[in-house]
């Protein structure tokens, strides 16, 4: 409950946030983002929650919640689709321009996630950005499970093949089974 209520209350902040970040051109989700979680805990405390014991200025410190962008070390973004690219990794110049060049192939949920990468890296040009990719979990399916049964010529063009997707679920869900087993 406290963890849904701070997640809400996040975003409420972002929302209200997102303004005052305009000038420097972020999209929207990453305002978000960034708003809500520095002051997330803030605007607890603002809507009279402070009662729920983690909204207050003197022990935000225990939350975990940073209160200033230079304490981030490093930043994941989660692309849904990251077509050949085989496992998570440092984002440089030739993987965004990869993940540019398979738009094509990922028209939902591409743009919005290289745009949020280019936000934040705009933001914290000095920090490490990793690249985590749902499609990775699948890399090692063999040629036989992912080539679908079309002429092979539409795999080499438009590189129409099985990719399988919500592979960070499927990797946590799997390990947790693992260990419940």
């Amino acid at each position: 409950m406290n963890v849904l209520l701070s997640v809400s209350v996040a975003l409420l902040a972002g929302l209200m946030m997102t303004r005052l970040f305009k000038p420097l051109k972020l999209p929207s989700v990453t305002a978000y983002l960034i708003a809500g979680v520095l002051i997330g805990p803030y605007c607890l405390g603002a809507l009279g929650l402070n009662g729920l014991g983690f909204a207050s200025h003197e022990n935000v410190e225990s939350l975990g919640v940073i209160s200033d962008v230079s304490e981030i070390g490093a930043v994941g973004h989660r692309f849904a689709h990251g077509g050949e690219i085989r496992k998570s990794s440092v984002l440089g110049e030739d993987e965004v321009k990869y993940l540019e060049s398979i738009v094509e192939i990922n028209p939902l949920h591409g743009p919005p996630a290289i745009a949020g990468f280019k936000a934040c890296k705009s933001v914290m040009p000095n920090i490490t950005h990793v690249g985590v990719f749902d499609t990775s979990y699948y890399s090692s399916m063999g040629e036989e499970a992912y080539i679908y049964p079309i002429p092979y010529e539409l795999y080499e063009k438009y590189k129409i093949r099985r990719y399988g997707f919500h592979g960070t679920s499927h990797r946590f869900v799997c390990s947790k089974v693992a260990e419940l087993i």
